[in-house]
């Protein structure tokens, strides 16, 4: 199992014994608050929609006219009122619940490792802030960044 625990060790910043110090005292600091402030990754209605593909959903673009609204999952609506109704079924990506989604798919997909090679490389200056701990700063153990994780799984997509 060596090599099982040099790979804790580099991604997770798991060590043999426990580590009580080492962090900040900068109430800022927050497990990585920090680099949420700075972000400036946000979602464009593109990306959210190949987010959504990917995770086999439907992406509701309304089409059609007065009284006869269409949308691409093949629902039909009579007034502009149900049409934005229906619209709003879309996913954000800005919850703990759809970036989990995502990640789930990306292990169903089997391209888990890929996608944490990718965001070891591209994200570095990120989760080194988040006292080097590349998984506990994927998985937002800090509770705030859903929407850059999403953003990061929407570029990880595009560069492949």
């Amino acid at each position: 199992m060596r090599g099982d625990s040099h790979f804790l060790r580099r991604y997770c910043g798991v060590t043999d014994r426990p580590d009580y110090g080492n962090r900040p005292n900068d109430e800022d600091y927050k497990w990585g608050v920090n680099d949420m402030k700075e972000a400036s990754n946000h979602l464009t209605d593109d990306q959210r929609k190949m987010l959504t593909l990917y995770l086999g959903d439907c992406w509701h673009e309304i089409s059609g006219l007065v009284l006869d609204f269409h949308c691409s999952c093949g629902a039909k609506m009579m007034f502009a009122s149900e049409a934005m109704d229906h619209q709003l079924k879309n996913r954000t990506f800005i919850t703990e619940s759809d970036m989990m989604a995502l990640y789930r798919a990306i292990w169903k997909a089997r391209k888990w490792e890929d996608f944490c090679e990718y965001a070891y490389e591209h994200y570095e200056a990120r989760w080194k802030r988040y006292d080097g701990k590349l998984f506990a700063w994927i998985i937002c153990l800090s509770g705030e960044g859903y929407e850059e994780r999403c953003g990061m799984v929407a570029d990880w997509l595009e560069s492949r």
